[in-house]
């Protein structure tokens, strides 16, 4: 399944805005690294902001990377959000 209808099932009735986009996406990851490393979703939020200094950042093809948080502050990006709101 493409990333774009896997994440308009994962939205269902939620409304599409940014927010929304990066809530799913950001869960997305944290989940992914809790069940990697088996620790809670709350505890990979917090290594991926606090012991990693990174921010979840999702590509134009839908992919999630953990970018540094200085790369994320620094840089502009069109990213998956701004193409799933067209």
């Amino acid at each position: 399944m493409h990333a774009n209808v896997k994440l308009l099932a994962l939205l269902g009735n939620q409304p599409i805005n940014a927010a929304t986009i990066r809530n799913i996406t950001y869960t997305l990851i944290r989940e992914e690294l809790a069940r990697l490393y088996g620790t809670s979703v709350q505890e990979a939020a917090d290594i991926i902001g606090n012991q990693l200094d990174c921010a979840p950042h999702e590509d134009i093809s839908g992919y999630i990377f953990m970018v540094p948080n200085w790369a994320h502050k620094w840089f502009r990006h069109k990213g998956y959000v701004s193409k799933m709101l067209k």
